[in-house]
């Protein structure tokens, strides 16, 4: 999970940045499922809610 950590450090406020981020991390996820541990999806949905919660909504429906 290091790569998406990675990619939260660089969590940025500015909109550019963040979509960039997101698009950082669509790709990696099509070329590299996330394991079937438990723990490691645990870890990820936490990280991935907290990065969420953290967006701008009303530029995803834009």
């Amino acid at each position: 999970m290091s790569w998406l950590s990675q990619l939260l450090e660089k969590n940025n406020p500015d909109p550019r940045v963040r979509l960039e981020l997101g698009q950082l991390f669509l790709n990696h996820l099509t070329t590299a499922r996330l394991p079937s541990d438990s723990k490691t999806i645990n870890d990820y949905c936490d990280l991935i809610f907290q990065w969420i919660s953290a967006s701008n909504f009303k530029l995803l429906v834009v």
